[in-house]
């Protein structure tokens, strides 16, 4: 993602890893992780979702494209257009 690029972080509301990535957006926990909540977040600028895989629901998995860590534990997804306008 590009550092100007706006995100939703999965942090139980702590915003140190938005601060330590040098970037902005806003803090979720898992239960706002659902698609009405997401799109909403997408159409007020969020370019993407960082979550560890476990906790994103495969809903979620349908709204864009998404690339896993290494390890496969963590994942971004970038929100299709459609949730962007």
């Amino acid at each position: 993602t590009e550092v100007a690029e706006r995100g939703v972080f999965l942090n139980d509301l702590n915003p140190t890893v938005m601060y330590l990535a040098h970037r902005k957006g806003w803090s979720a926990k898992r239960r706002d992780l659902t698609p009405t909540w997401l799109a909403a977040r997408a159409r007020e600028g969020a370019a993407f979702v960082a979550a560890p895989t476990a906790a994103v629901p495969d809903t979620v998995l349908t709204m864009g494209r998404a690339a896993w860590s290494a390890d496969g534990d963590y994942l971004v997804l970038r929100f299709g257009e459609a949730y962007r306008e």
